[in-house]
Order: C-alpha cells, then structure tokens, then sequence
C-alpha cells in the first residue's frame, strides 16, 4: 500500500497575513515519521514580503522501503499570501515516478487552480493542506475549503480549536495551542506555538500513524 501523505506529510506552509516573525525569515525542519519510523524530513522557508504579505516555501522527500525497492514522494512549492488571503501557489511533486504540476491564483474573484494543465475553481478564503499556521477562528469552530496542493484537490473541512496542551518541543516544556481538523472520514490534530507556527501534527492516513515532529528551527 503506497501512503498518500497529502494532508500530513504534505509541507505546512499556509501563512495568514496575521502573525509576525523575531526576524524577515525562519526556516523550520520536520522529521516525518510513519509507524513510528522516520521516513523523510519537511525543510519549510517562510519570509515576510514588502507588502506585507509573506511568501513559503517547502521542501520535501519522502522514502518507504517496499520489497527490493523503494517507495518515493519529493516535493517542491511555494505559496504567496496576504490579509489572510491564498494569491499564488506553484508545487511540483513526484511521487513514485507520477509527476503532478499544480498551480492557484486569483481570478475573477475566485482562486483558479490548474492541475496538470486542467482547471478548477475554489473560493477566495480557501486555505490549504500545510497547516503552517491556522486560519481565523472567530468562533472555537468553523466550516472551511481546502485545497491541497500535492492534488489540486479542494475539499470541505471542519477545524476546531480544542484547547492547550503541554508538550515538549526541541526540549522544552511549554503550552501549546491545540486544533482538530475533520475531513472526509479523517482525523488531523495540530499544535502552534505562541507566533501560530506550528510544532507538530499528527494523524492517521491509510490506516497508518503519521507525524510531524519539529527538529530545528533557524532564524
């Protein structure tokens, strides 16, 4: 079975125009693991723009062993956002030899998304399947659109805001913000930090435990 590491393991870039950085640009690692076995890292840029935008870029490979072989996921892109607002997305991805272009951005007041050259459309608030920070939360629960962008896809979501929980992260006790996102029959937990960047996440795709533990931050 090849895991689809789309909501996940997928690079956590999305970016609010909200929150702000100590410095102009962090650059935060992830290991992912799989059954409690590291498979691949995450390395995600993210830079405040002029404008007061910001832009984010990932980097990602994943490597399975299956039989003589391997299984193998790369992934590259890049998402420009302001006021909270999804502007452009470009992410390449090669997975287990399948190439997949995806590209976004706005026209005629929607967010026009070309995969592989065949077009969709999704609405101007969309938000995407990185989780890099969450969305706006003007209740403790609210109904979204995602798209992901290893897809194209865009599919609805519901994501909550369930509390603080203490963890350790890069080896220190502190309290973390804790969300829960529901999406087709899934289950995904998130935790920021005090700026909203996130520290971890955690789920179950194809009926295998993933995770996204942070191992370096730089700045």
């Amino acid at each position: 079975m090849k895991p689809r590491l789309i909501s996940l393991a997928a690079f956590a870039l999305a970016l609010s125009g909200s929150p702000l950085w100590a410095s102009d640009v962090e650059v935060r690692t992830f290991s992912i693991n799989i059954d409690n076995q590291k498979v691949g890292e995450l390395r995600i840029t993210a830079m405040k723009a002029e404008d007061g935008g910001c832009t984010v870029s990932a980097e990602r490979v994943v490597q399975i062993k299956q039989g003589d072989g391997w299984w193998r996921a790369v992934f590259s892109g890049v998402e420009s956002w302001k006021n909270g607002r999804l502007h452009n997305l470009d992410a390449c991805s090669v997975v287990d030899g399948n190439r997949r272009a995806v590209n976004a951005s706005i026209r005629n007041e929607k967010v026009r998304i070309l995969t592989n050259g065949q077009r969709s459309d999704a609405p101007l608030d969309v938000w995407t399947s990185n989780w890099w920070t969450p969305p706006e939360m003007p209740s403790p629960a609210r109904a979204i659109m995602v798209l992901e962008p290893d897809t194209g896809r865009v599919i609805s979501a519901q994501i909550e805001r369930v509390g603080m929980d203490r963890l350790t992260i890069l080896d220190k006790a502190q309290e973390f913000t804790h969300f829960r996102i529901h999406c087709e029959n899934s289950r995904l937990d998130l935790w920021y930090g005090d700026d909203d960047h996130l520290v971890r996440s955690a789920g179950v795709e194809n009926h295998k435990p993933v995770v996204l533990e942070l191992m370096k931050v730089q700045r």
